[in-house]
């Protein structure tokens, strides 16, 4: 019924770095509001119907610390949020009318407890290996050794679907790289 994910971080650094700057593509949105937007389109498998968010733009017209609240068509609902300048959880939630379940630090999980009313709760753990990005990388080079261009763990269409809903978001907040079309 509903996921919830933040992924949040304290940007240490010159105020014109790669995070920061609009005409780099900077912003917590695209550098790790990503994250939570790609959570919950893994656990709903489908694209939201409505999509509202808000943001604190830093001095350089990014945003530095941002909400988002995304509708489904079959009534489902993510909050969700990121930053480059306050450290958050980075945890995850997916909620249901029997439970949750809670997956700290969940871009690089190494547990995940599931929590069902009037049971007592699992905790299911895994190890880590590397960062957690090795995985996204180790993917894409087995695709190009097996020459595949489109990964079947995150297929062309739902990258792009994620890439508009950040669009959309941008686009309530204002932020326009250079380059871009203003609408």
């Amino acid at each position: 019924r509903m996921v919830s994910a933040d992924f949040g971080f304290r940007r240490e650094g010159p105020a014109e770095d790669r995070k920061v700057g609009l005409h780099r593509g900077g912003g917590a949105l695209m550098d790790v509001g990503v994250y939570p937007i790609s959570f919950a389109s893994w656990v709903f498998q489908q694209v939201p119907s409505t999509i509202t968010g808000v943001a604190s733009l830093y001095e350089t017209g990014v945003d530095d610390l941002s909400a988002m609240t995304l509708l489904y068509p079959d009534g489902q609902v993510a909050v969700l949020s990121c930053s480059i300048n306050t450290p958050t959880q980075k945890e995850a939630r997916i909620i249901g009318n029997k439970g949750t379940i809670v997956i700290p630090e969940f871009s690089k999980a190494t547990s995940a407890t599931l929590a069902v009313i009037g049971e007592a709760p699992i905790t299911v753990t895994s190890p880590l290996e590397g960062n957690g990005y090795n995985y996204q990388a180790a993917a894409v080079m087995a695709c190009l050794r097996a020459g595949k261009t489109e990964c079947e763990l995150m297929p062309l269409d739902e990258s792009q679907a994620i890439m508009a809903q950040m669009d959309e978001l941008r686009r309530q907040w204002g932020v326009v790289f250079p380059g871009e079309d203003k609408q």
